[in-house]
């Protein structure tokens, strides 16, 4: 799929994704496996929890006495309705970027996630051009597509849309959904792109990219250890069946056996046999839950949080115990919030030049 969007990007644009087709694939099992409902999803859990820590008693305020700023909170309040969403998915796939658009002289934001966002050029950390998967749709057997461009020219941000069918450039209005989208927009006064981007804190380790990694990237060893581990605890309990062996004179000539757990012994003709034999072998949950917080452990260590995130926090009475028990879980919360910042102010920064573009309110300070 990767190898077709970036050809649709260089056909619809006329841009090169610099990404490897290598690294695209990366990022989209990032994604896959931060959406997999299927099994015990540790990479979810880290994020959410230190989302919960970031995010939570947070107020996000837009101050102003003006209607600009009331505007840019009535809009902040309905993207961010879960703000703790927001920040878990950054978490778990690398990044997410915050897009804002009008319809109908309303301007909502839809949260991008890293694997639809392809960045096509920056200035050190900062982006001046990318291209967003918009839209994925399957119907009637075809694929559509959308793809947008951003991209600063001479203090104004133009965004172009691009759409395909099954792979094939098409009229915009080859859906009823996208009748009415723009195939060029040129908004003036912006320097910078209109749109927030949220990295994740965990380096990627590649220098060469300004893409965001998982949390818990680098982690997939330990990982499956985990849910290995916690596999062979639960057949542990499952396998654990207690049942009773009787002797064979107890059975008629039909040699039937009734089916409440009774099992016909071996013939061993011994005087001292019992007639009954109760098998029920301890649950070796000790080491098993050992093994398993010794794991915990170590992904803890690995994600860069302090104990708390998986297992039972180290026990602390005072101010400064508990601030040195959990020095390294705050100090990730810290870089997570800063993060967040920097997207939001991004975001309503591209909020407010909107507003003026599309005339939603008046100007005002904020």
């Amino acid at each position: 799929m990767w190898e077709t969007v970036k050809s649709l990007i260089l056909r619809l644009f006329g841009i090169k994704i610099p990404q490897s087709n290598a690294h695209m694939e990366r990022q989209g099992e990032w994604a896959k496996k931060y959406e997999d409902i299927e099994d015990i999803n540790l990479t979810a859990i880290i994020a959410g929890k230190l989302a919960t820590l970031a995010v939570t008693d947070a107020v996000i305020t837009v101050e102003g006495d003006n209607k600009r700023a009331e505007t840019l909170q009535n809009v902040l309040d309905k993207a961010l309705w879960s703000s703790r969403t927001v920040v878990s998915s950054a978490l778990g796939v690398g990044g997410v970027a915050l897009v804002p658009y009008a319809v109908n002289g309303k301007i909502f934001v839809d949260a991008v996630p890293q694997n639809n966002f392809f960045i096509t050029e920056r200035v050190g950390n900062e982006i001046t051009k990318c291209v967003i998967l918009s839209d994925y749709i399957v119907r009637d057997h075809k694929k559509y597509i959308r793809l947008t461009d951003y991209s600063l020219e001479n203090g104004a941000c133009v965004i172009r849309n691009r759409a395909a069918v099954n792979d094939s450039p098409c009229a915009l209005d080859i859906l009823p959904e996208w009748k009415g989208i723009a195939e060029e927009i040129r908004i003036p006064g912006a320097n910078h792109l209109l749109l927030g981007y949220m990295k994740c804190p965990a380096g990627n380790r590649r220098p060469d990219t300004v893409h965001g990694a998982p949390i818990t990237y680098g982690c997939d060893k330990i990982i499956k250890q985990c849910l290995e581990t916690l596999e062979e605890e639960a057949r542990e309990y499952k396998i654990k069946r207690g049942f009773v062996g009787a002797d064979s004179t107890l059975f008629g000539k039909d040699d039937k056996l009734p089916k409440d757990g009774l099992f016909k012994k071996f013939e061993s003709n011994r005087a001292d046999d019992d007639l009954w034999e109760v098998y029920s072998p301890e649950i070796r949950h000790a080491a098993y839950s050992a093994r398993v917080q010794q794991l915990f452990e170590l992904l803890e260590k690995a994600v860069g949080t302090s104990k708390g995130i998986l297992t039972t926090p180290e026990a602390a009475t005072t101010a400064t115990e508990v601030r040195r028990t959990q020095h390294d879980t705050w100090a990730l919360v810290g870089e997570i919030r800063k993060n967040f910042k920097r997207a939001l102010d991004e975001l309503i920064y591209a909020i407010d030049i909107l507003c003026n573009y599309y005339g939603t309110s008046p100007a005002g300070e904020y």
